[in-house]
């Protein structure tokens, strides 16, 4: 799947909804600080799987070859 702002835009929309359904903790720094792992987890998760396109060049002995490739990053 490629990037795509629709679908992390979804997936930060209900780590939001559901983090502000629960029932806050006293300490508001505490709070605040939470949310935004919740947010920052859900953005790296986006990225992780998400498929990178790449125009790969090899030489060698052997006449230079070009192409492309499709990877994860880990």
């Amino acid at each position: 799947m490629a990037l795509n702002k629709d679908v992390l835009g979804v997936a930060l929309y209900t780590a939001a909804k559901d983090f502000n359904d629960k029932e806050p903790p006293e300490d508001v720094e505490a709070n605040r600080l939470a949310y935004w792992k919740v947010i920052a987890d859900e953005i790296i998760k986006h990225i992780k799987i998400g498929q990178v396109n790449v125009t790969v060049a090899t030489t060698g002995t052997a006449a230079a070859q070009t192409g492309t490739g499709v990877g994860t990053i880990s």
